[in-house]
């Protein structure tokens, strides 16, 4: 080899060492620094939360339930800082069995969320990683995997995110990406105090295809009188519309108005037996409105209407409620079926601890237009609830339901639960 090539060898393997050097002493100096500051703040580990211990007893064809629920939702505040920076652990768990006949899922352990979170660093981000729960303009979606957000210049917000969508049947499992990988974003602008607008796109895989593609456009304003939403969604798989949404609701003196229309098609995956059915778009419209006439007595009113191509749906609801009790009035007709009930509700503070309450739901349907006479229906509740300041309860309730496929479904539900914090002082000299 020729003596020039040989330098040339040298000089670049000589350059690149240099680099490798260059780029370890740049991360260690970061990680050098991120662990000062760490340690170097003065912070209180903190952890919180609440903790459920459920029993459900009913019987249903033949076969005793009795299942045991035990669910904790807390958060960890592992580290605090001024400005806003925090690292946090969030956990969501819940698990169930029966202690009489278990059901094919049973012992089952569901976790709704368990991220760890990092927000302000740097300033203004928000950084996720783990199971948690993704809500957009395009979708929804709960994940095992890592969301990034950050807001420049006070108005731009970006966020992005991407995992393994979680299973309904075996949520113990962790997906694989190339499987179930979901993957979207989204964009958003703050045009002034009361106004936003932002797109979103959410793209999502079933069995290792792609199952759905959404994109959406949304606006919204917001003030002390009156509020509206609008956006629009794009199928892109099939390249048309997927959906319109406009809501508006007001606020004047002693009123309550709101109102909804939305044009929608089904949220169907492309790459199952069901994206085949020629499916056809759907309208709803929903009115509602609030009037309070004395104290916290108020009259209220609903009118609901879902129309297809050659059916449609309609209902009312009519009643008046405060904080103590409230009373309804509902009528249904339609390709739903005819159905008019009625609905009340009563609570009442026993003692400073104490409380107990009352439900009925009492009803005439018949589901199809043929039929010459209508069913009945009944269902109730009662329940007791005692409560101390230091956030313990317990609550037991009695529940019954008789219908045209149940002569007589009675259930009992006990919970207790309780509030908790711990905190743990830790202080150094230092600032970040």
């Amino acid at each position: 080899m020729a003596p020039a090539v040989n330098r040339a060898i040298t000089n670049q393997a000589t350059c690149t060492g240099i680099r490798n050097r260059r780029n370890r002493a740049h991360w260690l100096l970061i990680a050098t620094a991120v662990l000062v500051s760490f340690t170097s703040t003065s912070f209180a580990i903190t952890w919180d939360g609440r903790v459920y211990s459920d029993l459900y007893a009913w019987t249903d064809t033949g076969q005793t339930h009795i299942r045991p629920y035990e669910t904790i939702q807390s958060t960890l505040y592992a580290w605090q800082a001024p400005g806003g920076r925090l690292l946090q652990v969030h956990g969501y768990v819940r698990w169930m069995s029966d202690f009489k006949d278990k059901l094919p899922t049973d012992p089952q352990t569901y976790v709704y969320d368990l991220y760890a979170r990092l927000t302000g660093v740097p300033e203004n981000s928000d950084f996720s990683l783990g199971r948690q729960f993704i809500y957009t303009g395009a979708g929804s979606s709960s994940l095992d995997g890592v969301r990034a957000q950050y807001t420049a210049i006070k108005r731009i917000h970006v966020d992005l995110y991407g995992g393994s969508t979680v299973s309904g049947v075996t949520p113990e499992k962790i997906r694989k990406y190339s499987d179930f990988g979901t993957l979207g974003g989204g964009l958003s602008y703050q045009l002034k105090k009361s106004t936003k607008v932002g797109v979103d796109l959410l793209r999502h895989n079933e069995f290792g295809s792609l199952a759905y593609e959404r994109f959406a456009a949304w606006a919204q304003q917001s003030t002390n009188f009156w509020q509206w939403f609008g956006r629009f969604g794009y199928n892109g798989m099939k390249s048309k519309p997927a959906e319109f949404l406009a809501r508006i609701s007001a606020t004047p003196s002693k009123w309550y108005f709101s109102g909804e229309y939305r044009w929608r098609e089904p949220l169907v995956a492309a790459n199952t037996i069901f994206g085949i059915i020629d499916y056809k778009m759907y309208q709803e419209a929903r009115v509602n409105v609030r009037r309070i006439i004395w104290r916290s007595l108020a009259v209220q009113g609903q009118a609901q209407g879902t129309f297809l191509s050659g059916d449609h749906a309609w209902r009312v609801l009519a009643g008046v409620a405060n904080e103590f009790f409230s009373l309804n009035w509902s009528h249904q007709s339609g390709y739903s079926g005819i159905n008019d009930g009625v609905v009340g509700s009563v609570t009442k503070r026993l003692t400073h601890h104490w409380d107990c309450y009352v439900a009925a739901d009492l009803s005439k349907y018949r589901i199809q237009p043929e039929e010459d006479t209508r069913m009945e229906s009944y269902s109730g509740q009662a329940g007791i609830v005692w409560h101390s300041v230091s956030g313990f309860e317990a609550r037991l309730e009695g529940q019954l339901l008789r219908n045209a496929l149940q002569n007589s479904d009675a259930r009992i539900f006990l919970r207790l639960s309780q509030n908790f914090s711990v905190s743990t002082e830790s202080s150094a000299r230092g600032t970040w």
